[in-house]
């Protein structure tokens, strides 16, 4: 629903959650947009994973982030 509210075609951006071969999900991605509504206490795990196979990502302005 928010990808269509930005202008972005049915099917152009999925969420997956936790419990999927992340991996593989990732080995398939062009891009990891991260988002999070509360302050991460730890660098988060899915931003390693996709550091880890050089995928670009885009994520908030987060303390922990802004650190590395």
């Amino acid at each position: 629903e928010i990808a269509s509210t930005l202008g972005f075609p049915d099917g152009y951006m999925r969420h997956y959650g936790m419990d999927v071969d992340v991996d593989g999900i990732l080995l398939m991605s062009n891009v990891v947009l991260y988002g999070s509504f509360q302050d991460e206490q730890d660098f988060p795990p899915l931003l390693i994973r996709a550091m880890t196979f050089k995928i670009p990502i885009v994520a908030p302005n987060l303390t922990v982030i802004k650190a590395y």
